[in-house]
């Protein structure tokens, strides 16, 4: 570690007048003064203050710095609000997911955990339960519950702790694992629930020739000007109003080819908060790259909801009947993606 000037200059400072009062007891007329004590004592404090603050301008960039579990997101608010305090709200970014972390579906069908199991299913040959024969199939069926289903919140005061790290100048950012088309039922629900990113400054090149949808050959032009990689060949994405929408690729590194792409804007400290530990495993592989303290939390506040085997098998059981109805009506009735796969 290296000390700051003014603890280096303190210590020294102190070193020789211990030292003059240790050589020259007597002859030193203060040694005994209560002035040299609080003198003394002045020195140890400065010393300790400058070794403080030398400390934490010495955190590396590039590192994690907490990693934790949370079922309160007033636990990562208070945290960013802590460190805009300390090192001013220019030097703090707020990453939220949306899934299960601000938003969650009110019933298991069309929920992360539906998703999960369903893409599970994909693996198994002739498996019954799959709602679609492949990916693609299932990308569409979550596109249509997101377009026919309402969302809840995952907890109550969500909106009033978003407003406060905005009121607080402290950047916020939404960033999705969601498919781009899935855009406009993702912001009619953020905006239902008066959740709003909007105040996060807009993208430019080399990532954002436009704002709305960024094509698969434009990320590829950013990923080859920040030096980077994706695993597979990037897939198109969407960018406005604050919330960034990345078809299941690495969050980490697109939020690094972001924030290349934004200017003025550079953090000491990324706090993101995401239901999803892989999510997290992401931000962590890429914590030197984003050259700032990572502050990784892992939200559990939708989570209880599903833990139990039993409940998760009967709301398994209820979304396949549920899904059958849907199927029935919706394409009874008109041409949909739904229906894409049922002939």
């Amino acid at each position: 570690m290296q000390w700051s000037h003014y603890s280096q200059q303190a210590w020294a400072l102190l070193g020789g007048v211990l030292r003059v009062l240790r050589e020259r007891p007597i002859r030193t007329r203060l040694a005994g003064h209560p002035i040299a004590h609080i003198w003394i004592w002045q020195l140890l404090a400065l010393s300790a203050c400058a070794h403080d603050s030398a400390f934490q301008a010495a955190r590396p960039a590039g590192t994690v710095a907490v990693r934790r579990v949370t079922k309160d997101l007033a636990e990562p608010a208070g945290r960013a609000l802590q460190l805009a305090k300390q090192d001013g709200p220019s030097a703090v970014l707020v990453v939220f997911d949306i899934d299960d972390t601000l938003l969650t579906m009110p019933q298991y069908l069309g929920s992360d955990a539906w998703f999960e199991w369903q893409s599970d299913l994909l693996s198994v040959p002739q498996q019954g339960d799959a709602i679609a024969r492949d990916f693609a199939g299932l990308v569409d069926r979550q596109i249509s519950l997101f377009q026919l289903s309402t969302m809840t919140l995952t907890q109550p005061n969500a909106p009033a702790l978003v407003e406060q790290l905005q009121g607080a100048d402290i950047a916020v950012l939404a960033v999705t694992a969601r498919s781009p088309q899935a855009r406009g039922s993702t912001l009619r629900e953020l905006d239902r629930h008066s959740i709003d990113f909007s105040s996060f400054p807009n993208c430019g090149p080399p990532l954002c020739p436009r704002r709305g949808r960024i094509s698969a050959q434009q990320i590829d032009i950013a990923l080859r000007s920040a030096s980077l990689s994706l695993d597979g060949r990037p897939r198109e994405i969407s960018i406005a109003q604050g919330v960034m929408m990345l078809a299941g690729q690495n969050k980490a590194i697109m939020l690094k080819l972001l924030l290349e792409s934004t200017a003025g804007l550079s953090f000491t400290h990324i706090l993101v908060i995401d239901d999803t530990p892989d999510n997290l495993d992401t931000y962590a592989a890429a914590a030197g790259s984003l050259n700032a303290a990572l502050h990784l939390y892992e939200y559990r506040g939708a989570k209880q909801r599903y833990g139990n085997p039993a409940d998760t098998n009967q709301e398994r059981t209820i979304s396949q009947r549920r899904s059958e109805q849907l199927e029935a009506a919706i394409c009874g009735s008109m041409a949909s993606p739904w229906c894409r796969q049922t002939n």
